[in-house]
């Protein structure tokens, strides 16, 4: 059932006068990898990548030796010198399978400090799917592009003479240790093997039963001379014989005239050896780099083409399909074309199998994830509008984990479910998907996954019984460290979530349970401090937390990655309720306006976890849109528009996406919708969905509809008086008829149609001023 045809998109933007007419480009040509570039975790920068690829082949600048964590600020940073190699694997927990080719003498017993290769960005390429940089001390010309599951290299050598082709499966990257590797030579042409990747630093020494073990197979287009092994700092001699062991690594041997090429591909799975070689075999089966090239260039376009914008400048259509390709690009694949995934529930690594279609594929993804944490306020919006399918992909992957386990996982990692963040945010995307008419999962085991995660002893819970003193309290309570681990902050989660969940269940016609998860959504109020105003952390007792101070940030003072300034307003699933705590529409809306009004200066993007907003991090991120809720709409319509200029605004390598970490493209969602106007800050939850509307920062937006879950074709929004000073809707049309709402249903979204927005320089406080469905 997988992706629409490339023509459909393409053919139709071209059609309709969109990007590719206007401009000449398309939406691939259009995507900066190196925006924000400085700040990369170690999976942020992929180029050699196709969506959601299981393959994520990028060279390393700073491979992130340093167990644990090495997983941030790693991987290819813009500021670094050198590179270190060409890994294929940058994921949540994952990394490996490093190759490096050098000229001359090079000993690589002396490890990657001693083969290591200073570039320039003078003469490198980097685009969505592809990447040509120069390694300056050996003089050879890399290129870089990929299938979903298969790294497709090109060497150019500018020297005659001695090349070797190192593969290192050793020491430690993207924070993970490398452990317990084998190395076969099958042909002269070919090698295989296999290493696991630890999580458990660097004292780990030996492998473990249940972790991840990443299998491959590569092939060279031409024959070496030799193959030789090394283990640490020995070498071992020609590689003859199996090998196994800790710090491994082979080289091949060539002697090269100038001008010469070296094709390399390297199939890989997290199942088996013979899964790797049906990859590879399966969607690579020639050695036409420039085809493939083309390939993922054209996949990319019909991607990225789903949403297509007309006007804007050249800046904001860099970043809005940079934006696109990192909500496309965080997560990982982890299932090979055959439909076997890795099992990695139990003591030991067990291979698993997805359903098929009737023409042999997989009914959907499996998917690698770092923790879908507070996800309604981006991904899931975003998804559901171009990309429905992977809000099934998720929801299935969540289900078989389910049927794995036994519970729902916070974050998951080739088969393994990981304790990372807090909450059970599949809900929200599950329910958002059930609500929109994504139904491609089984409703009834949902609930009943969904109903248990929430429980004591499943996801929602971090132990020390804090479950259970939850759902007698009323709140998660402060207790001692870790026990306290962001008590109000969680409180606040579990409530919205529980809120969703109630959604769920009132649109499956479970009343019980929609009363039951009702009633602890309304738990945020517990917490509410009528004395200061604000959410604030309670003792076991009942007690206030004290001292308070709203500002103070971070997790052991009651809050997650985030303060009470910016958690007080995560109710979003009750600002009414919230505003009347609060003294009215207008105390709240003051209260809030005062917060940006602080932040401003700091680009709404304060240190991590610190000040009034910040949109550098998932907590704060439905703020803006909360005076679309309280009466004052032209507020988020003035307010979206500052942080989409000053927080995400960028696309320089220092600047883009708050400073701290862009998540998997989730800092990317929050500013994508925001320059197309649309947002729902209860995830798209309620059981007849809405959308706010803001400014675009385009003349024209259009959105491809998925025929397969929508039955419209495409829904047009079209920006009248558009200009940077324009940042107020004047009044607005739904496909011809007055819209006095700040807000339209999904139901309307779906069936396709066109929504006029008037623009001008001041606010006009009348429109949109109807209060929002509850």
């Amino acid at each position: 059932m997988k992706k629409v045809l490339l023509g459909s998109v393409l053919a139709g933007a071209l059609a309709s006068g969109g990007f590719a007419a206007e401009a000449g480009k398309t939406p691939a040509d259009y995507v900066d990898p190196w925006i924000e570039s400085t700040k990369s975790r170690y999976f942020f920068f992929n180029t050699a990548c196709r969506p959601f690829g299981l393959v994520n082949l990028s060279p390393d600048t700073s491979p992130g030796t340093a167990p644990i964590t090495g997983r941030w600020k790693s991987g290819y940073r813009y500021q670094d010198k050198h590179v270190y190699g060409m890994t294929h694997v940058h994921g949540w927990h994952t990394a490996g399978l490093l190759v490096m080719p050098t000229t001359g003498a090079v000993n690589p017993c002396d490890g990657m400090e001693a083969w290591k290769s200073e570039f320039s960005h003078d003469d490198e390429i980097v685009q969505a799917g592809y990447h040509k940089l120069h390694l300056d001390r050996y003089d050879v010309d890399v290129e870089l592009t990929s299938t979903a599951r298969v790294g497709f290299h090109r060497y150019t050598f500018n020297q005659t003479g001695q090349a070797d082709l190192l593969v290192w499966l050793g020491g430690a990257l993207g924070g993970q240790r490398m452990l317990d590797a084998r190395i076969e030579r099958v042909t002269d042409r070919e090698i295989c093997g296999s290493v696991v990747q630890s999580s458990r630093g660097g004292a780990a020494k030996i492998a473990q039963p249940n972790e991840a073990r990443l299998f491959f197979v590569i092939q060279l287009d031409r024959a070496p001379s030799e193959w030789k092994a090394w283990q640490g700092n020995k070498e071992i001699g020609p590689l003859t014989e199996p090998i196994r062991g800790n710090d491994l690594g082979t080289f091949a041997r060539f002697n090269v005239k100038a001008g010469d090429q070296l094709l390399v591909k390297a199939g890989i799975s997290w199942c088996n050896l013979k899964e790797a070689r049906n990859n590879l075999e399966t969607e690579l089966n020639h050695w036409d780099f420039d085809r493939v090239r083309r390939e993922s260039r054209d996949e990319w376009n019909q991607w990225l083409g789903k949403i297509e914008v007309k006007g804007g400048t050249e800046p904001q259509k860099i970043k809005f399909y940079t934006d696109l390709w990192h909500s496309l690009l965080g997560r990982r694949r982890t299932h090979d074309v055959s439909g076997t995934y890795p099992n990695r529930m139990g003591p030991e690594r067990i291979v698993g199998q997805l359903p098929l279609d009737e023409n042999g594929q997989p009914k959907f993804w499996y998917m690698s994830f770092d923790a879908i944490w507070i996800m309604r306020w981006n991904l899931n919006t975003l998804w559901g509008l171009g990309w429905p399918e992977l809000m099934d992909d998720f929801a299935n992957t969540a289900l078989i984990a389910y049927k794995d386990c036994g519970h729902l996982p916070r974050s998951m990692t080739t088969g393994a479910r990981r304790p990372i963040m807090t909450g059970c945010h599949l809900t929200d995307l599950m329910v958002s998907a059930y609500q929109k008419g994504i139904r491609g999962f089984d409703e009834q085991l949902a609930l009943e996954a969904m109903v248990k995660g929430h429980s004591p002893g499943s996801t929602m819970d971090r132990g020390y019984d804090d479950m259970a003193l939850s759902l007698r309290l009323g709140y998660v309570p402060m207790r001692e460290p870790p026990k306290s681990f962001g008590a109000a902050g969680r409180t606040m989660e579990h409530a919205m979530l529980d809120w969703s969940l109630a959604q769920y269940a009132k649109a499956l016609g479970q009343d019980e349970l929609y009363d039951t998860f009702m009633k602890r959504s309304g738990n945020w109020r517990n917490l509410f401090d009528k004395e200061t105003g604000f959410i604030r952390p309670r003792m076991k007792d009942g007690s206030w937390k004290t001292p308070f101070d709203p500002l103070m940030d971070a997790n052991r003072k009651g809050f997650v990655e985030a303060n009470s300034w910016q958690t007080t307003w995560m109710a979003t699933h009750d600002v009414q309720g919230l505003a009347d705590l609060m003294g009215g529409n207008d105390a709240y809306c003051d209260k809030l306006n005062y917060a940006f009004e602080q932040s401003r200066e700091f680009d709404f993007a304060g240190a991590y976890g610190k000040g009034y907003v910040s949109y550098g991090n998932q907590p704060a991120c439905g703020m803006a849109h909360l005076f679309n809720y309280a009466g004052k709409p032209w507020l988020s319509q003035y307010w979206v528009r500052q942080v989409n200029e000053r927080t995400y605004g960028g696309i320089t390598p220092d600047s883009g996406y708050g400073g701290h970490d862009e998540d998997q493209g989730q800092m990317g969602g929050v500013s994508a919708l925001m320059s197309i106007g649309l947002f729902q800050a209860r995830g798209g939850c309620d059981v007849d969905p809405i959308y706010e509307i803001t400014a675009p920062v385009f003349d024209e937006v259009t959105i491809h509809l998925d025929p397969r879950y929508y039955p419209g074709k495409i829904f047009r929004i079209v920006a009248k008086n558009n200009a940077p000073e324009n940042v107020y809707i004047q009044s607005a049309r739904l496909n011809g008829n007055p819209l006095e709402n700040c807000w339209f249903y999904h139901r309307d979204f779906i069936k396709g149609g066109l929504l006029e927005l008037w623009l001008g320089p001041k606010p006009n406080k009348a429109w949109g001023v109807k209060p929002l469905p509850l």
